[in-house]
């Protein structure tokens, strides 16, 4: 037979008593759960915050790299370390309320409390790994940066060496063929060729001579209606040096007009100056350009140089 009781003016039944004991102590035991889950989120967290601001400022200096200490064309690499390191600082600053997984507080908010720690967690993680990850690649970039420069050495050295010499048919077309080879370059005959890469006019494509791309930078682009006597000229194999001067300014800093290259100078008349100094090139011969922007000064002469010695800005 059931037994009631009286509880604050209402007659329950034993059977219902226990069942109210039975779930207060299940809602205890769930909201102790949440308090332990949630401090061991905030022991977490916080101390992933710690250990990533120490890192951010161990690795302070990769935030002083500029354009000129990587591999240029890799030089999206800092932009993309700054960017993660950015998001690091905002995420170790965040704070976290000493009450946030208090035991007083209510189950569901200790929850919410939890899972937006557990989150950030989540993102902490994910962004320290993003941030070794650009080191890495930073660190890469740097290393490439050392070894291209050798190469780059190497080849002006055997591009210097190369003799501008008249083949068999009486032109420097062979010549200027390895001359551009030697660089691991290739020659494309037609100017046209280079409309959809970089921008040529028409008239540009009948007159110049020969001419370097940067979105193709794999080659240099020679015109193939010209007068063949062009051919008989020791100006062409020079012409080709011209070009790779471009080359050789556009691997050492990303562009072949850097900010180092100050009037009077050019990015004409700089790459004319380069090609003298280290590749080989006449300045007699290169001086007879008709364009005026291609005749060699000492601001042309100084801005070469500096490229040489990998300054950029």
């Amino acid at each position: 037979m059931n037994k009631f009781w009286r509880i604050g003016g209402a007659i329950v039944s034993i059977s219902a008593l226990v069942i109210m004991l039975a779930s207060l102590s299940i809602m205890g035991i769930s909201h102790i759960r949440a308090v332990s889950s949630c401090a061991n989120s905030q022991q977490t967290v916080v101390g992933l915050q710690h250990k990533i601001a120490a890192k951010l400022e161990q690795d302070s200096k990769y935030g002083k790299l500029g354009p000129e200490d990587i591999y240029p064309h890799d030089a999206k690499i800092i932009n993309d370390w700054v960017d993660t390191h950015n998001y690091l600082v905002k995420l170790v600053r965040v704070e976290y309320s000493d009450q946030a997984c208090q035991y007083f507080q209510p189950t569901e908010h200790i929850k919410s409390n939890d899972a937006k720690m557990q989150a950030d967690i989540s993102q902490l993680d994910k962004y320290l790994t993003e941030l070794d990850n650009n080191i890495d690649a930073i660190n890469g970039a740097q290393n490439k940066l050392s070894e291209r420069r050798k190469e780059l050495v190497a080849a002006e050295q055997a591009i210097a060496k190369i003799n501008n010499v008249r083949g068999d048919d009486g032109s420097y077309r062979q010549v200027a063929e390895q001359i551009v080879r030697a660089a691991g370059l290739k020659q494309t005959w037609g100017l046209e060729r280079m409309q959809g890469s970089c921008q040529i006019t028409q008239t540009q494509a009948s007159k110049w001579l020969a001419a370097f791309c940067t979105a193709t930078p794999d080659q240099v682009y020679v015109n193939s209606g010209v007068n063949n006597e062009l051919y008989r000229d020791e100006y062409f194999a020079d012409t080709m040096r011209h070009e790779l001067g471009h080359y050789m300014i556009y691997e050492r800093c990303g562009q072949v007009g850097p900010k180092s290259i100050k009037a009077p100078a050019n990015e004409e008349n700089v790459a004319s100056a380069y090609a003298v100094l280290y590749l080989g090139a006449s300045q007699d011969v290169l001086d007879r350009a008709d364009d005026s922007r291609y005749k060699m000064n000492q601001a042309a002469f100084d801005a070469a140089e500096q490229i040489h010695q990998d300054i950029c800005k």
